[in-house]
């Protein structure tokens, strides 16, 4: 079992930032299923979790955003391609906005437990 511990409010939202950009990445070259980046991130538990953590509302509804692909895929798939890149875009771009606001990204912290 891997545990993964972010002690810092901005390493939170940058690992985050992160992972939907990789989700997103991983489904565009349909390496993994909708259902799968669900299971990974987009829940409203995590947006629930998320919130009481006071994360940025941008990344927030990112995840909301996340949360819609379903609803793409069965109703409008031809749109599907394009929300996907739109929330990678939009969350390359938030991780862009954060890094010019720190002097480093993520902190020097070992955030890997045993």
């Amino acid at each position: 079992m891997l545990k993964i511990s972010l002690e810092e409010y901005n390493d939170v939202q940058q690992f985050l930032l992160i992972n939907i950009i990789g989700l997103m990445e991983s489904l565009s070259h349909e390496c993994i299923t909708i259902t799968d980046a669900e299971v990974a991130l987009f829940t409203p538990y995590s947006i629930s979790i998320l919130k009481k953590l006071d994360i940025d509302r941008d990344i927030i509804e990112l995840i909301s955003m996340g949360l819609e692909l379903e609803d793409y895929e069965s109703l409008i798939p031809h749109k599907l391609n394009e929300i996907i890149d739109e929330i990678k875009e939009l969350a390359i771009k938030k991780l862009k906005q954060m890094k010019n606001k720190e002097s480093q990204m993520i902190s020097r912290e070992k955030w890997i437990d045993n």
